[in-house]
């Protein structure tokens, strides 16, 4: 919860501090534009994991101080999740094989710091919060190689915390008015609430994000 609240108030700070700078310098206008591209997402969690594809789209603004720096809050769907693998053998003898997918739906708000490093490439870092919409497992498996089990449910997001905050970094090319970037999200926060049926399962895990989007300006 503490990492939550100090992750929300540098969102805000950062944002008042962008719209503060760019009323003062106007040599460079407030950009607006669209963006969207490809997740992969896996939970800390303990277990064979593996990166599960996900997808991200949304908006953003980016509002120019000085030469070389802005700030960029956006507005992102986001899914995130993992494919949990499982292997388990008792003296040689195959317990159960198969895979459960976890997959969750956020509203992502991160508020990247924009430093120019080159005339159009940008370095972006700064933290973001997540509100979880959806969630849905699917478990494809075989117990004692005679039992299969197929199975896909929702699931009641009152088992997820509702925030997901962190910290995320990427690099970005501005070619016109093109956007082509890569970007890393680390979750500080457990995704599983406490004491809830996931939690045997998914413990203190936190999300962690690869993602890389196309994006047009304005």
């Amino acid at each position: 919860m503490r990492t939550q609240k100090w992750t929300i108030v540098l969102m805000l700070a950062a944002f008042g501090f962008s719209i503060n700078l760019s009323g003062q310098q106007m040599d460079r206008l407030p950009e607006f534009g669209i963006k969207g591209g490809l997740n992969l997402t896996n939970l800390t969690i303990e277990g064979k994991t593996e990166n599960s594809p996900g997808f991200n789209a949304g908006l953003f603004m980016r509002f120019p101080f000085g030469i070389d720096f802005s700030v960029q809050p956006e507005v992102l769907l986001s899914s995130k999740g993992t494919d949990i693998i499982h292997d388990e053998e008792f003296a040689g003898i195959p317990i159960i094989d198969g895979i459960t997918f976890i997959n969750m739906q956020y509203i992502d708000v991160p508020v990247m710091m924009v430093y120019t490093l080159a005339e159009s490439l940008n370095f972006k870092v700064g933290p973001y919060a997540g509100f979880i919409l959806d969630a849905d497992f699917a478990t494809q498996a075989e117990i004692l190689d005679f039992l299969e089990i197929d199975a896909e449910e929702d699931i009641d997001t009152e088992h997820f915390k509702s925030i997901d905050a962190g910290l995320a970094a990427g690099i970005e090319l501005d070619i016109g008015n093109l956007t082509i970037g890569l970007r890393y999200y680390l979750g500080l926060t457990r995704v599983a609430e406490e004491e809830m049926a996931l939690d045997p399962i998914l413990g203190d895990a936190s999300n962690r994000v690869f993602q890389a989007h196309v994006g047009f300006r304005f």
